[in-house]
């Protein structure tokens, strides 16, 4: 049986998520709040420079009454379909995976249409070889590093899966995609490329489903229940096209809440993270 092509206004449809979920912007303001709170309350290092760029940063948090001992490495990546958003909207995520005992890394990032889709690539994967390189002056246990993203940030985390010949140098303990995009085909096809721009030749070379995955790319991608058809088929498809990883639908969740679980340290979005 042939694939179903899905058309422009349906792809329009399926990929629109503030039409999805309309009281997202809610959402939003909890993660405001949360995040005000986790660098209130949580030791943390801000904006430490990665990069040359104004988005090459990310911020560090510990669990609190942290001592100065080692910790294991959890590095998240942000949404917001590679245009918008910026880790400082993010923090929130370190209450959840903290209290696990873990160090969390917010990352930035350049954004496009300003950046490509191949800067953006690369910063993250810079950024995971820079969090190893120094994980003696952060105190952080980086010979198995934790990567996950939401939504465009899971697509971003997946492709620090990807075995590409770009001399990055980590090791990855577990991936984890929330809401990932993981086959950048459709995006291409849809509203959000009159924003990005994207050719042929950069969804070749950044879907993860098209790429080889490095033999330590294992763990799993989360789906929310009420996200749609093409989000599910965003998941299975890369668990279908990468032997380590496993796709698993959240039932009750939107594209929006999946990714607020993390603030829950008992929620199933954080125990898939520390799993």
């Amino acid at each position: 049986m042939a694939d179903i092509v899905l058309t422009r206004a349906e792809l329009d449809r399926e990929y629109n998520n503030r039409e999805k979920v309309p009281d997202f912007q809610a959402s939003f303001e909890r993660m405001k709040a949360g995040s005000d709170t986790v660098r209130a309350d949580l030791p943390n290092q801000l904006d430490v420079a990665y990069g040359a760029g104004p988005r090459h940063k990310f911020d560090l948090f510990r669990p609190a009454g942290w001592g100065g001992e080692v910790l294991p490495l959890a590095v998240f990546i942000h949404g917001g379909y590679w245009h918008m958003l910026d880790k400082d909207l993010h923090a929130f995520v370190a209450r959840g995976l903290t209290a696990h005992g873990f160090a969390v890394a917010t990352v930035g990032y350049p954004l496009m249409p300003e950046a490509a889709m191949a800067d953006l690539v690369a910063a993250v994967r810079r950024a995971l070889g820079e969090l190893t390189r120094r994980a003696d002056l952060l105190a952080v246990d980086a010979s198995a590093v934790t990567v996950l993203g939401h939504s465009a940030g899971g697509h971003l985390a997946a492709i620090c899966g990807a075995d590409l010949d770009d001399g990055a140098e980590y090791r990855l303990k577990r991936i984890v995609g929330l809401s990932g995009l993981y086959d950048l085909e459709p995006i291409s096809r849809c509203y959000l490329n009159d924003t990005l721009d994207l050719s042929a030749e950069d969804v070749a070379a950044h879907s993860p489903v098209h790429l080889k995955a490095r033999t330590d790319a294992n763990g799993v991608v989360l789906v929310g229940g009420e996200e749609g058809a093409e989000y599910a088929r965003q998941s299975t498809d890369l668990a279908a096209a990468w032997p380590g990883i496993e796709a698993v639908v959240l039932d009750g969740l939107n594209h929006f809440t999946i990714v607020e679980q993390l603030a829950d340290p008992d929620s199933a979005v954080v125990r898939a993270v520390v799993s």
